[in-house]
């Protein structure tokens, strides 16, 4: 089994097996989020040098997580004291199945609010200090240095990726005794929010290993029922790999290889997937040439970064917001246009 798998198991399922780690497992880790593992799993004759990264990282791990226990708190009274309802997504909701917090480091704070309190949820965030960042078809960002929040008013956006089975997300939630917080009523739609965001990054830009962790320790840690969470994979077009994924989940730890290349693509994607597994991804039965006129004219749905497409009177800029696209990437971002290109070759030469 793969070094870090084995620090990460020994953590999990709590064997105080302690395992002398290499630099290469050290910058995957670190690159992963996953390094706090092998600080709780590191052997003391683990080269001097190596030793002292990892606690020093640790340190690191350590500091931020707790201004982002604080800050959340912090953002739930702000909600709570102001009547709009929220859900937190994925990082704090999956850290209580973890024997730390500091074991599922949040790179960022994700919450869910109803559509008709964005402006409130904007108008709030910034008078407690926050800028207001990039726009998508699902989500807002907002930032005040090092802190990192993306306020989401829809889970999955694409329906091959099961956006119908989250239409109304806040119909499969309850509230949170007297708070105006929600949680889902199921702890399966709550897998299946997991696993189909998982599915999008599987099948997209790639996805880390983290992810999987989360879903392993979820199902360990709840009687599940999985003839439902199967009956709502046909909301997606991966009905096979949504099956092929919750094998790979089950199998995780296990030591027989089954899944060794999986593992390899994953260790390599880092946490959110790397430009090499999209750009392999988006090549997926494309010439490179079609691959090149999709970049340079995306999807309308991809295009929902411009702002003016938030409402739909905003579509008729859409030819003047694709010259600005390709004046953006042909001039501005020329450099990192052609990089792309030239990788776009490389991998299809490859194949």
């Amino acid at each position: 089994m793969n070094l870090l798998l084995n620090c990460i198991q020994s953590v999990i399922l709590k064997l105080n097996k302690k395992y002398i780690i290499d630099e290469d497992t050290l910058n995957i880790a670190n690159e992963s989020h996953l390094l706090p593992f092998l600080y709780l799993s590191m052997d003391k004759n683990t080269n001097p040098e190596i030793r002292n990264k990892v606690v020093n990282l640790f340190n690191s791990y350590i500091l931020y997580d707790s201004m982002q226990q604080e800050e959340l708190n912090s953002l739930k009274k702000l909600f709570n004291d102001n009547n709009i309802n929220y859900a937190i997504l994925k990082g704090e909701r999956l850290q209580r199945y973890y024997p730390e917090t500091v074991l599922r480091y949040m790179c960022d704070i994700d919450i869910l609010v109803e559509k008709k309190n964005l402006k409130r949820v904007d108008h709030l965030l910034k008078e407690k200090g926050y800028t207001k960042g990039d726009f998508s078809n699902h989500d807002i960002t907002y930032n005040k240095n090092p802190l990192h929040i993306e306020i989401h008013y829809k889970l999955i956006t694409e329906k091959i990726f099961g956006s119908e089975y989250f239409k109304d997300p806040f119909s499969l939630m309850k509230r949170i005794e007297d708070s105006f917080e929600y949680e889902f009523i199921k702890k399966e739609d709550e897998y299946i929010y997991i696993l189909f965001h998982l599915l999008k990054h599987y099948e997209t830009s790639g996805i880390g290993l983290r992810n999987f962790i989360d879903l392993y320790l979820y199902k360990k840690n709840n009687n599940l029922d999985m003839k439902y969470i199967e009956d709502s994979y046909k909301y997606t077009s991966f009905i096979d790999d949504c099956y092929y994924l919750n094998e790979f989940i089950d199998d995780l730890f296990n030591d027989d290889n089954t899944h060794e290349e999986l593992i390899e693509r994953i260790l390599n994607n880092k946490t959110f997937g790397t430009t090499q597994e999209q750009t392999k991804n988006e090549l997926e039965n494309r010439s490179t040439f079609k691959w090149l006129l999709r970049k340079m004219f995306p999807s309308i749905s991809q295009m929902k970064n411009y702002k003016c497409l938030k409402y739909k009177i905003g579509y008729i800029l859409l030819p003047l917001l694709y010259i600005h696209h390709i004046f953006y990437f042909g001039i501005v971002k020329f450099k990192y246009s052609i990089n792309r290109i030239k990788l776009a070759k490389r991998i299809k030469q490859q194949k």
